[in-house]
């Protein structure tokens, strides 16, 4: 467990995939949506920005989490994405919380940006 003001002063850690498949799994969910030759720079930039230190649990494994979770939620809805709308939403929620700074009011706003680069970095659709 550790301590996370905004998630009722708890969030488990164990949640997440462990910590060593994290790069692993980043690589094999933008395996399916980019160009190889696209990727590694990309990779290298999103788990360095996750990596900064007070993150909480703003971690990578949360992004991937989050991506596990909408294709669970998707699957059990019956929803089929195309490849374009599956990029959009794999890169969304791998960037949802790419940019955070505890108290600041535009994380948000500074992440779908960020979201917006990382497409363009990627070469995907807008």
């Amino acid at each position: 467990m550790q301590y996370e003001e905004s998630v009722n002063g708890i969030f488990d850690l164990g949640l997440f995939p462990p910590r060593e498949l994290w790069r692993p799994t980043l690589e094999s969910c933008l395996a399916r949506i980019a160009a190889a030759g696209d990727r590694d720079a990309s990779i290298e930039a999103l788990v360095s920005d996750y990596e900064r230190p007070r993150r909480h649990y703003h971690v990578l494994g949360h992004a991937l989490e989050t991506v596990r979770a909408g294709e669970a939620l998707r699957a059990l809805a019956g929803l089929e994405l195309d490849p374009e709308q599956r990029s959009a939403f794999v890169a969304a929620a791998l960037c949802h919380d790419a940019v955070y700074e505890k108290g600041a009011r535009d994380n948000e706003e500074r992440s779908a940006a960020y979201a917006r680069d990382f497409c363009r970095a990627l070469r995907l659709g807008p």
